[in-house]
């Protein structure tokens, strides 16, 4: 959908002035979608002169643009090591703009409400409608499919949905509570103060970490993907 493109780009130029005009340090997201490296593409890089403690680097991918952080333990200084990043050019548009914590994240829904963000974008007045608002009326994503597979439908064929979009999460407000104040999160990003939420549960409650927007115009859709789950 060309006109929801355009406003998505019109929305990260509003955040990239708004962080220029701050003048702040933006803490960088690195969300961990693509694992599973169904999609990954790789390049090369060199292990610098002094890596950290643990072997780690960081070095920022070509491909992406995003700042990863590799461990390649047992490598020499100066050696030349494969690299695979997670989210390559395969999506639709642009590459991913790490300096705006743009990332890829999964929406589970069912194939009547995707096919509705598809074509007329996400409805915040109608968030938290079926699913709960933990964080706030906003729009909710994850990292890990298997969060998302959380809220996939399902249909007459067995099949379960879930939406593969960009978000840029720009300025975010990063909580680690149990049982945070929905309305205070929501205040907080309506008033610009932050663009988003991570709710890191993974750190609270060993789940998994949930990503919030308030501003439809944040999310882009990329892809629809259905799938039939398949127990062991």
């Amino acid at each position: 959908n060309s006109e929801l493109w355009a406003e998505y780009g019109a929305c990260q130029r509003r955040i990239r002035e708004d962080l220029a005009a701050s003048g702040e340090e933006l803490h960088r997201v690195n969300a961990d979608t693509g694992k599973s490296q169904a999609m990954a593409r790789s390049f090369q890089a060199s292990v610098p002169r002094t890596p950290g403690s643990d072997a780690s680097f960081h070095v920022r991918s070509p491909i992406s643009g995003r700042e990863l952080v590799v461990s390649a333990p047992g490598s020499k200084p100066g050696q030349r090591i494969q690299v695979v990043d997670p989210l390559s050019s395969a999506l639709p548009g642009t590459s991913v703009d790490a300096s705006i914590n743009e990332v890829v994240l999964f929406h589970g829904t069912d194939l009547v409400s995707a096919s509705s963000i598809v074509s007329d974008n996400f409805r915040i007045n109608f968030a938290g409608s079926r699913t709960g608002s933990l964080y706030g009326r906003g729009a909710y994503f994850a990292e890990s499919c298997t969060k998302a597979d959380e809220y996939a439908g399902v249909n007459a064929s067995g099949l379960h949905t879930i939406v593969m979009c960009r978000v840029t999460l720009g300025r975010t407000l990063y909580t680690e509570e149990v049982t945070p104040d929905p309305a205070a999160c929501e205040e907080l990003c309506q008033s610009k103060a932050f663009h988003s939420v991570v709710g890191d549960r993974r750190w609270s409650r060993g789940t998994f970490r949930e990503f919030v927007v308030f501003d439809e115009s944040q999310v882009s859709a990329s892809y629809v993907i259905q799938y039939r789950r398949i127990f062991d």
